[in-house]
């Protein structure tokens, strides 16, 4: 006895799969009408090609400012941290060196502000330390207020260093300050359009209009 062919079988088993195909590419087409793909963006490279940094003594809580002068004329400071292509990480208060732990205030006493430029742009730069606000104490670990040390005068370290190709520091200078107020330029730095970069230690450009940046005397935190 002959056994029958499965034809309905496997006529009814390619019918479904077909159908699902034909489902799953409506399903396909939907969800690409309604989200179309996006056209890719070009990238932006941010990486810095120079960054400038300034430190002043641990345990000190006045706040000192770092100011640049582009090549454009604009001005870069705390009130104004991204400028084109620099831009000022943060303002450090001098008093802002805190954690928390354990439920505990830790103070951290070193200070930083750095500046990053993210372009090649020939010119002269200047970079200016200005003492905004002279703080006597701050909260200490626990909460317990502590006196500032070292009073001024004291110095303001400030270097320069050229991230690419390769990491290479171009200046390093302790600029003493000595009272509130103040304003001293640190170098001045004059970018070629090859990357390349050549230091002036000699220049004095007080470009930090002082009446705009006044100055305060505190015994706290600001």
């Amino acid at each position: 006895m002959k056994r029958k062919r499965p034809g309905f079988f496997l006529a009814w088993v390619d019918m479904l799969y077909g159908q699902m195909a034909g489902f799953l590419f409506l399903f396909v087409l939907s969800v690409m009408l309604i989200n179309p793909p996006q056209a890719s963006k070009p990238s932006i490279n941010m990486n810095a090609e120079f960054m400038i940094k300034m430190s002043w003594p641990d345990n000190n809580f006045d706040d000192v400012d770092l100011h640049m002068l582009l090549p454009s004329g604009k001005h870069l400071h705390f009130r104004n941290r991204e400028v084109e292509y620099a831009l000022l990480d943060h303002d450090d208060l001098g008093t802002n060196g805190s954690y928390q732990l354990n439920g505990q205030l830790k103070r951290v006493g070193s200070h930083l502000e750095t500046i990053t430029l993210r372009a090649i742009v020939p010119g002269t730069y200047v970079v200016n330390v200005h003492v905004y606000r002279i703080n006597h104490t701050a909260p200490g670990d626990g909460g317990s207020a502590v006196e500032s040390t070292p009073v001024l005068p004291y110095p303001v370290h400030v270097t320069l260093t050229k991230l690419n190709p390769r990491v290479d520091e171009l200046a390093s200078v302790d600029v003493v300050m000595h009272e509130l107020g103040e304003q001293r330029t640190a170098f001045a730095f004059t970018v070629l359009p090859n990357g390349f970069a050549t230091v002036d230690y000699t220049t004095d450009t007080p470009f930090v209009p002082l009446k705009e940046f006044a100055s305060a005397a505190g015994t706290g935190p600001m």
